[in-house]
């Protein structure tokens, strides 16, 4: 398994470096695109101030490249430093009730951590895939009052917690293994994504903030530890369904999709706001990436269509294709 010298760093032991060891913050985002950011793309459309200044303070790395043009297998890369086609998965992405890619035996980052004596959190998206409880009279029906196994905490997280993947079911949040509310209702026609049982009340729209209020409050809490923590923040965003909320509409000339690209800066915002405020910023690794290339697409519940055709805004950038392209904008 290939690790990054700067992870080898943070695993060394405090007597080898005379100094302790770094909180790590992994912000990954999904669809954003090479283009997007300002620092990336002077021509972008979209206001990006918080990802300008922390490439402006740390490193940006222009060159760097995903591990797969589409989200699960990237994630599975980030998790092992192993390319997903030499596992289940080989081709496409981990649908709707499919299991774990995520091999019981595979060392993972989280594990890694954990065992230099690191807390390990996840919030948000997970797309890896789980072993959904089965009901017993009924093999095709879930029994979600049971733990489901084979998520993060079977692959060395401490905690999660997140909405497995924004447009496919089950729709509810998730602590830990378990679902947080009853799903007593099921998606109504005009909902964004694959149909099928949700909580009462479930909003595509407030997945975003929701994530980000967890992730600041995983920041608080555990800076109050002395052992270093692990926070992989995994956004939904600017995945569709493009929802951005009240506050950003309107914020940027590339239409819903690049307003829902400065709620992402925003959030980014937030999480290192939050670091500063625990006064812990100096002692932390922040690392933003995106997953794969923009899909250069406008998919939200009343609006489809493609960015280039509607604004003049490269989300990729100069690169050819767009996301799940073998081409470079792809990854």
């Amino acid at each position: 398994m290939l690790i990054p010298a700067i992870l080898l760093t943070a695993l060394a032991t405090p007597t080898e470096l005379e100094a302790p060891r770094p909180n790590i913050v992994l912000v990954l985002a999904d669809d954003l695109g090479w283009g997007d950011p300002g620092f990336m793309n002077p021509e972008s459309a979209i206001p990006t101030p918080r990802m300008d200044a922390l490439a402006a303070e740390g490193l940006a790395f222009l060159d760097a490249h995903a591990p797969a043009a589409v989200c699960s297998p990237t994630r599975y890369g980030i998790l092992t430093g192993r390319y997903a086609f030499r596992g289940k998965l080989k081709r496409g992405v981990v649908l709707p009730y499919d299991p774990p890619i995520l091999e019981a035996e595979r060392l993972t980052l989280p594990e890694l951590l954990g065992q230099a004596g690191y807390h390990t959190s996840i919030v948000g998206k997970w797309h890896l895939g789980w072993d959904w409880p089965r009901a017993k009279n009924n093999p095709r029906a879930l029994d979600l009052s049971r733990p489901i196994a084979g998520g993060p905490l079977d692959h060395g997280f401490d905690e999660y917690y997140g909405q497995d993947v924004p447009h496919f079911p089950p729709y509810g949040w998730i602590e830990g293994d378990r679902i947080e509310a009853e799903l007593t209702e099921w998606t109504p026609q005009e909902f964004f994504g694959n149909p099928g049982p949700m909580e009462p009340g479930f909003d595509q729209m407030e997945i975003l903030p929701r994530i980000a209020t967890r992730a600041v409050e995983t920041i608080r809490r555990r800076a109050e530890e002395e052992e270093p923590f692990f926070l992989f923040v995994s956004l939904t965003s600017p995945h569709t369904p493009i929802a951005p909320t009240e506050p950003f509409q309107g914020k940027s000339e590339a239409g819903p999709y690049g307003d829902f690209v400065c709620q992402t800066d925003a959030v980014l915002g937030q999480i290192l706001d939050a670091l500063e405020e625990q006064e812990i910023v100096d002692e932390t690794l922040v690392i933003f990436a995106s997953d794969n290339g923009s899909p250069e697409r406008i998919d939200t519940w009343s609006d489809v269509g493609t960015i280039p055709d509607r604004y003049e805004h490269a989300a990729n950038g100069p690169w050819r294709g767009i996301k799940a392209d073998v081409w470079e904008a792809g990854h």
